[in-house]
């Protein structure tokens, strides 16, 4: 009934449940919002930094 509800093979069901656990909607949203803003600088919008220097703090908010 879940793979149902979520309209998947009930055979990933599994890896959603895990998914869920390992990646709580707060991070979610907060890595998000990283890429919003990493998005936004590559534009050069506020920011005035290299591509290189822009995917370095991008990897380093989300991984820590």
């Amino acid at each position: 009934s879940v793979a149902s509800a979520l309209g998947i093979n009930p055979y990933f069901v599994d890896e959603y449940f895990l998914a869920a656990r390992n990646y709580p909607i707060q991070k979610v949203t907060s890595i998000i919002s990283f890429l919003r803003d990493a998005d936004v600088k590559s534009k050069g919008v506020g920011a005035n930094q290299s591509q290189e220097d822009i995917l370095k703090e991008l990897l380093f908010k989300i991984l820590h």
